[in-house]
């Protein structure tokens, strides 16, 4: 009688997946780079909308804006586009 091993003697007919690694570092890493992306944003539009109210009168007819629009675009918060 031949003998016989257990290892690879129950066969599946499919082949598990390995789950899904928690790669932390990378997670954080992402969350701190569009943080740091956001905050910049931020700061541009509140430096933009600075620089704007500092504009005289022809220089925004020359953009094609009035002084209410600007106005009211340096009266919106900073995380509003």
């Amino acid at each position: 009688m031949k003998q016989q091993n257990c290892i690879g003697t129950i066969r599946a007919d499919f082949e598990l997946q390995a789950a899904p690694k928690l790669d932390l570092a990378h997670g954080v890493t992402g969350a701190a780079r569009a943080l740091f992306a956001t905050l910049c944003l931020w700061q541009q539009r509140v430096e933009m909308r600075a620089r704007m109210v500092q504009l005289d009168a022809r220089t925004l007819d020359d953009i094609g804006l009035s002084r209410e629009h600007v106005m009211a675009e340096a009266e919106k918060p900073f995380w509003k586009a």
